[in-house]
């Protein structure tokens, strides 16, 4: 009767809460990778991404990021890449040592990052958007794996790339 109906599914929402609590717990925050910059932002002297289409530097003097000709940087791009790259960590290790790399297209770019020491902070390869268009492979340069890293990443180099046409024009 409805009182069995009652006590089965009582039953059942106690079982499916045991096993969302128990069986499935949560990642700890301690198994998190490490962000991709985590040398402190304002320790950071030169940015070089290099494309197909050429070289993108931008050199710290005192607190203003400069273009090669000495030129301000327009509209915070590098500022937003740095502040991206500090808080950005790889959600996951798509192939921990590809047989082929060239169907994620890493390499097509390659960001590095230097303090103002000259040394590196940062030195990735950069590929393909994902299929799903969310996120971005990548692997730090002389690394074989393959990460995933969220697509805000891409979207900070397009904006750096804009303000490059404009800043860059001959």
């Amino acid at each position: 009767g409805p009182r069995s109906t009652w006590s089965l599914a009582v039953l059942f929402l106690g079982l499916l809460g045991w096993v969302w609590y128990v069986e499935l717990p949560l990642p700890s925050p301690t198994a998190q990778l490490p962000v991709f910059l985590d040398t402190p932002v304002e320790r950071i002297g030169r940015v070089e991404l290099a494309t197909a289409g050429g070289a993108i530097n931008a050199t710290r003097i005192a607190s203003e990021w400069l273009d090669p000709r000495g030129n301000p940087w327009p509209d915070g791009s590098v500022v937003d890449l740095l502040a991206t790259l500090a808080t950005l960590r790889p959600l996951r290790t798509i192939a921990p040592e590809p047989a082929d790399i060239g169907r994620y297209g890493v390499g097509q770019r390659r960001l590095r990052v230097l303090r103002h020491d000259g040394s590196v902070a940062l030195d990735l390869e950069l590929g393909n958007l994902n299929p799903a268009q969310t996120a971005l492979y990548a692997r730090t340069t002389g690394q074989p794996e393959i990460v995933l890293v969220g697509a805000v990443l891409q979207w900070d180099l397009a904006k750096l790339e804009k303000a490059a046409s404009r800043v860059l024009k001959p």
